[in-house]
C-alpha cells in the first residue's frame, strides 16, 4: 500500500477507478469483502510464512470468481501471485504454495514469468 501511495501519480486514472486495494490479515479479508468477488486478484510477497498460506488460499477461494459456480465469468477469475522462489529464514516457497494449491484442487497453477537472477 505504501508503494502504491508513493507512485500513485504514475497510475492512470482509469486504472485507479477499476481497482481496489486492501491490506490486512487473510482470515478477516473475506468477511470484509463478501459477497463481492473479483475477476482478478494481484498479490505479492504473501506466501513467505507457511503458517499463513492456508489462510491466503482460503481467502482467494472465497474472493475469486469461480466459473463453475454459475458466475458471470464462465472461465472464472485469476490470481497473479508474485513471490520469491524461497523465503530463507521463514520457510515459505513457491513450490510449497504450489503443492498446497494443487492438493486443494481449487485452482490450476501455471507460471507466467520466472526471473532467474540474484542480488550481488
Amino acid at each position: 500500500l505504501a508503494s502504491l501511495m508513493n507512485s500513485s501519480s504514475s497510475i492512470p486514472q482509469w486504472f485507479k477507478n477499476k481497482c481496489r486495494f486492501f491490506s490486512g490479515g487473510w482470515g478477516d479479508l473475506p468477511q470484509a469483502l463478501l459477497p463481492k468477488q473479483f475477476d482478478v486478484v494481484l498479490t505479492s510477497e504473501t506466501i513467505y510464512s507457511p503458517s499463513s498460506q492456508r489462510l491466503l488460499l482460503d481467502a482467494l477461494k472465497r474472493l475469486v470468481i469461480d466459473g463453475n459456480r454459475g458466475s458471470r465469468n464462465r472461465t472464472g477469475g485469476r490470481v497473479y501471485l508474485a513471490a520469491k522462489e524461497t523465503y530463507f529464514g521463514v520457510g515459505g516457497s513457491v513450490a510449497g504454495f504450489k503443492e498446497l494449491v494443487e492438493e486443494d484442487g481449487s485452482f490450476s497453477v501455471s507460471f507466467v514469468h520466472t526471473v532467474r537472477s540474484s542480488i550481488h
